[in-house]
């Protein structure tokens, strides 16, 4: 069990949770700067995890969850397209879309923004462990 979301910086969630941004593509890049040392420790958790599944989800199945699936697909070299075109499939919560369009962006769009600017330098040595708990490489 990995919270992610740090609910004691209370600066950060005053801003980030009390609108419609939380559960959206908008606040993972915030959130990746501000707590890299938790998405981190998922990470970890699924590249050394014990033989046999791994499940990772949040509440919704879309926005932490999201988060990490983002992480993982863009370690082992998934375009940021084919991430979207993902994450598209399974946010599909009308009043999250809505909320996102009516701020003008779409989530597709703040995925890829995000996207673009995400360092993975501070995940980059977990690569050959995910790779080789996902796809059975020896690192």
């Amino acid at each position: 069990h990995l919270p992610l979301d740090g609910i004691t910086d209370r600066e950060f969630w005053d801003e980030w949770a009390s609108d419609w941004r939380f559960g959206t593509p908008v606040y993972y890049g915030p959130h990746l700067q501000r707590f890299p040392e938790r998405s981190l420790a998922v990470l970890d958790a699924i590249a050394h995890a014990r033989p046999g599944g791994v499940l990772f989800h949040c509440m919704g199945g879309r926005d932490r969850t999201g988060m990490i699936t983002m992480l993982v697909l863009a370690l082992l070299g998934v375009a940021p397209e084919v991430i979207a075109d993902d994450y598209e499939l399974s946010a599909t919560d009308p009043a999250v879309a809505a909320a996102v369009a009516a701020a003008g962006t779409s989530a597709r769009a703040e995925l890829l923004r995000t996207l673009a600017e995400l360092d993975l330098a501070p995940f980059e040595d977990l690569r050959p462990a995910l790779r080789a708990r996902l796809f059975g490489d020896h690192p």
